[in-house]
């Protein structure tokens, strides 16, 4: 396994978790103001 291949790996995690982290804060604000109103 060559060391390219392993620093893609993590990084397409870590966006990932970044893009879900997001994504539920997101949501979890969207509710917030639904629930404001």
């Amino acid at each position: 396994i060559s060391y390219i291949i392993i620093t893609r790996l993590i990084r397409k995690k870590v966006y990932s978790l970044k893009r879900y982290k997001e994504k539920s804060a997101l949501s979890q604000l969207y509710r917030n103001i639904i629930s404001n109103k």
